[in-house]
């Protein structure tokens, strides 16, 4: 028996030590405006997840939306038809309650400017030793600027012309799609909000 207990303290000493057990980690303390409920949240007072909304490019989430469509002026009355057969399609009984609504809040306007990238037309003058005459511009070079202006927006619904012509007229769309190619240089979407009125109110 002393033999035994010997070896027993024996082995105690020459044992590897274990090293102390920390205690679990605790959540950080949570700072809670004077007069709040003091209580943990449950699972029907913790907020949803914030999810960042899938936007396509013809899309908005504003109320208020515009789009500047740029377009190679000689292909301009090009253009102008396939906002005239988009307009065709949107009248038509078959459209879906959506596309009337966004039709009520679509207005197109055309840039009266001299297109871009021309200089003002110089009437041509007799040609002398020091000053030669001065040709007009041909009005068909540059480009010409479009505004989509849409309000109220139909939130989510796509404002895409060959999407919406592609849903409403399926039998014309390629005609409007080939004016289109050749007449569209850039579109830029634009998300509007209301910052003030100057005039007050």
């Amino acid at each position: 028996m002393r033999f035994l207990s010997a070896l027993a303290m024996v082995l105690s000493i020459w044992a590897p030590q274990q090293p102390p057990q920390k205690p679990p980690p605790t959540a950080p303390p949570v700072t809670v405006p004077a007069g709040a409920a003091q209580k943990p949240a449950t699972p029907a007072t913790v907020p949803p997840a914030t999810v960042a909304p899938v936007q396509g490019p013809y899309e908005f989430t504003s109320d208020l939306g515009a789009f500047l469509i740029v377009v190679n002026a000689d292909k301009a009355p090009a253009f102008d038809a396939a906002m005239a057969k988009l307009k065709m399609a949107f009248q038509q009984t078959t459209a879906s309650a959506t596309r009337k609504q966004q039709a009520s809040g679509w207005r197109i306007f055309k840039s009266t400017e001299l297109p871009t990238g021309v200089s003002a037309a110089i009437p041509a003058t007799p040609a002398t030793a020091t000053t030669p005459a001065v040709a007009a511009v041909p009005a068909s070079a540059g480009t010409i600027t479009y505004l989509f202006l849409i309000d109220p927006v139909v939130k989510k619904a796509s404002y895409d012309p060959i999407e919406i012509l592609r849903e409403l007229l399926p039998n014309e769309v390629q005609a409007v799609y080939d004016q289109l190619k050749d007449a569209w240089v850039s579109a830029t979407r634009i998300g509007l909000t209301e910052l003030m009125k100057m005039g007050g109110g």
